[in-house]
């Protein structure tokens, strides 16, 4: 009898490990579908897609030298990542009228969120001027034949941001480690200092993935998101260090207020550019206005 037992117990204690074996597979699977809701994929190729040819060795696509296949529309669409609750940072109307002027074409201002529509718009041509986050270039250059010429900057240097990662100064979470089972406030899935960076930070620093390791949620705002962290409302925020200076300096917070507990590397913003395949004479119109803008914005 004992034996029976025995064999018994060994039998379960198999069937339980398998048991275990097969739920953390099925962990693995739901965790990489989560992962890749959340934006956190696998680094992309770093070479140009197979209909872009690169004879010259700079890693951008050629322009196209049969004038068939250049791009002369008889109105530009400018595309611009907005940015992420930090206040309007280019005087986009002022720009508008500027490249019209310079072009002698309509020119249509719109926002762009880096999604699958308006890159596929962008590679058709339908975009023709963009203005998106510098982490967002390598992917557009790659995928999408497009070539930054410039980025936002002063006189001094380019102009960037930090990703900061915050909590209250009672809070028991010190280190990155300390979010393994917390909830992190983000503030929109598009955005870099209040999402994207962050995920992909805790990943490459922590190896913490999102809604595995801890949880996920949104505010829709960066001071909504400060707000909510100095009420105890969240546990650890994605913030913007702009956004947080702006407010510790308008009075609606206070340094002490917050800690941070990770502080990234500047993050630049925006990056300009154009498809690969504008007319000479036009990309030459394009570059030149952009160059020459005297930003009044943000």
């Amino acid at each position: 009898m004992i034996y029976c037992v025995l064999a018994v117990v060994a039998v379960l204690v198999v069937y339980s490990s398998y048991s275990v074996m097969e739920d953390r597979a099925s962990l693995r699977a739901s965790d990489a579908q989560v992962v890749a809701r959340h934006g956190l994929i696998e680094p992309v190729s770093k070479s140009l897609a197979s209909e872009y040819r690169d004879d010259n060795g700079d890693l951008l696509a050629d322009h196209p030298v049969d004038i068939s296949d250049q791009l002369n529309p008889d109105s530009l669409v400018v595309a611009y990542y907005e940015g992420d609750d930090e206040g309007e940072r280019v005087n986009w109307p002022a720009f508008q009228q500027q490249l019209s002027q310079a072009t002698g074409k309509e020119v249509t201002i719109q926002p762009f969120l880096n999604s699958a529509e308006e890159i596929a718009d962008v590679r058709a041509g339908r975009i023709q001027v963009i203005a998106l986050h510098a982490a967002d270039v390598p992917y557009l250059v790659n995928n999408a034949g497009y070539i930054p010429f410039a980025v936002l900057g002063t006189g001094d240097s380019a102009s960037g941001n930090h990703l900061l990662l915050a909590t209250r100064p009672k809070s028991g979470v010190k280190s990155l480690r300390d979010l393994a089972g917390k909830t992190l406030v983000c503030t929109r899935p598009d955005s870099i200092t209040g999402y994207r960076a962050a995920v992909a930070m805790l990943a490459s620093e922590a190896g913490l993935r999102p809604s595995l390791d801890y949880k996920v949620a949104f505010s829709f705002g960066q001071k909504r998101s400060i707000l909510g962290l100095t009420e105890g409302e969240y546990e650890v925020g994605s913030l913007s260090a702009d956004r947080l200076q702006q407010m510790i300096q308008e009075g609606e917070l206070k340094p002490g207020d917050l800690r941070i507990i990770y502080e990234s590397q500047i993050i630049r913003r925006l990056a300009v550019g154009h498809v690969h395949n504008l007319r000479p004479e036009l990309a030459k119109q394009v570059r030149d206005c952009v160059l020459q803008f005297e930003n009044s914005g943000g």
